[in-house]
């Protein structure tokens, strides 16, 4: 059996099957995460079981957490560090967490870092970044909408916490709405409709653009928000660029694992 001493810093991220978003996104991540901590050893899991199951079909081997927590026991790995991607502290943030739980007293040390929005500070930041992401779009014609993921952990709350911390700031045209949870894009497209807007751009408030920008957000089909926004008459832009791809994200990411490891 092959034995190291190193530490390792677990990237948990709820994965995608897009091989190009994967790289641009969570590889990003976790490039940034290795710069930041040299010491350690950056390795991958995801949480999204569909997604591991297709990719293993497809030839491509990812770790759910459980396994590759098993194989650091395996290898003689002492510390371990895990550190989620995912934006909100939601249910697949509760599952990793139950996950590693059962790994308590096998590693001499194990911790576990924040999702993205979990703290003040995390909305406060983000609520700067998105705002930055906009700024090219503030104007009185156009209308930015956020596509988040959604979901009914009582996390979802986060989203319209993050709507508050940007309308605060003063910036009224930018929207979040979710795919599959409340605020529902019928929901942002009665307020849009309130307004003077003659276009609607949009992008994923996820980690990764992977199947839900690609098809709920920029899909051609009757349900895809491009479609439903286009039948109103707007003008319509997606930005297919995942959270990862912005590098405040990354060093809002790179923070969270400097608390988790010096905690």
């Amino acid at each position: 059996m092959n034995s190291t001493k190193k530490p390792v810093l677990l990237a948990v991220s709820f994965g995608t099957s897009h091989e190009d978003a994967c790289r641009r996104n969570i590889g990003a991540i976790e490039d940034a995460l290795q710069k930041a901590f040299p010491n350690y050893e950056v390795r991958r899991a995801f949480t999204a079981k569909m997604i591991i199951k297709k990719l293993r079909a497809e030839g491509v081997c990812v770790d759910s957490v459980r396994e590759a927590l098993d194989r650091l026991v395996n290898e003689g790995v002492r510390e371990v560090v895990i550190q989620p991607t995912h934006v909100m502290p939601g249910t697949e943030y509760d599952m990793m967490t139950d996950d590693a739980i059962a790994f308590y007293g096998r590693f001499d040390r194990l911790s576990i870092g924040k999702a993205l929005l979990t703290d003040e500070n995390d909305f406060d930041e983000m609520q700067r970044i998105i705002c930055d992401m906009a700024k090219e779009y503030d104007d009185p014609d156009t209308a930015f909408v956020l596509m988040g993921h959604g979901t009914v952990h009582s996390a979802n709350a986060g989203y319209a916490k993050l709507q508050r911390r940007i309308n605060a700031a003063g910036r009224s045209n930018i929207f979040i709405g979710t795919v599959e949870a409340m605020p529902t894009v019928h929901y942002i497209r009665a307020l849009i409709r309130l307004g003077d807007y003659k276009r609607v751009v949009m992008t994923p408030l996820m980690i990764v653009a992977g199947d839900h920008a690609v098809n709920d957000m920029a899909g051609d089909g009757e349900d895809s928000w491009k479609h439903i926004f286009e039948e109103d008459g707007f003008k319509v832009e997606c930005v297919l660029k995942g959270l990862g791809e912005n590098e405040n994200v990354r060093r809002l990411i790179v923070r969270h694992a400097a608390s988790a490891i010096t905690e």
